[in-house]
């Protein structure tokens, strides 16, 4: 029996730990990139006595698939739309999706309106004066789609916060109670949904750290989570 030698040649050390390396850097790249999707999100009650929204008056109950007229709180949320409006749940998450909110120029609100009052023993109480949730409000007013980037800073904010928001996006929702609206920014690695978070904060005048990507670093300076009071 004749038997050719086999040409091909044999893969080296080398190659084969920078194949190793590479397969790592993948893997630890979705971790990362992962971890960078946990969010942050803000809460607020739907009205309250310095009267400077109603925010029932700009997400009404007609942009929500169930009955939210009793609902006490208002969740919101900014980040990549992919991620936000494919992903309801951790199991949900794809490798592509992952990696895409790595960098992603397509962003949206996520806004929920719930009466319970769960929320409360998972957030952070921050006491802020008038003036400052009048500049938060404008922050997330202002994230928005339909309002003009020069009308961002300066802009007069009374007829926006007298109307309901435009732009949301038609049917993508997780429940009967939550509803997503194309936004401003663009999310990726160094602007996440937790630097949102912090920028707005620090716009209000509260204090945060300079630069916050990630949930540990918007907490860093805020009460503990055990004693809100």
């Amino acid at each position: 029996m004749n038997s050719e030698p086999n040409n091909r040649p044999r893969p080296t050390i080398v190659r084969r730990v920078w194949g190793w390396l590479k397969r790592a850097m993948k893997v630890g790249g979705l971790l990362f990139a992962t971890y960078l999707l946990i969010l942050l999100v803000g809460l607020f009650p739907l009205n309250n006595d310095y009267d400077v929204v109603d925010w029932r008056t700009c997400f009404p109950v007609s942009h929500f698939a169930g009955d939210v007229s009793s609902a006490k709180h208002l969740v919101v949320g900014w980040g990549d739309r992919g991620f936000f409006v494919d992903t309801e749940r951790w199991s949900d998450l794809k490798v592509s999706t992952a990696l895409h909110a790595l960098w992603s120029n397509d962003t949206v609100l996520h806004v929920s309106q719930t009466e319970h009052n769960d929320w409360e023993t998972r957030a952070v109480k921050v006491r802020i004066s008038a003036e400052q949730y009048s500049a938060l409000v404008r922050y997330v007013r202002s994230t928005l789609a339909d309002v003009e980037r020069s009308h961002a800073t300066t802009g007069d904010f009374t007829e926006l916060l007298q109307k309901p928001v435009d732009g949301q996006l038609v049917g993508a929702r997780y429940g009967e109670n939550d509803a997503f609206y194309h936004a401003h920014g663009r999310y990726h690695v160094l602007n996440t949904c937790n630097s949102w978070v912090g920028n707005g904060l620090r716009q209000a005048g509260v204090r945060v750290g300079a630069w916050t990507p990630l949930p540990k670093t918007v907490y860093f300076y805020l009460p503990n989570l055990g004693n809100n009071d």
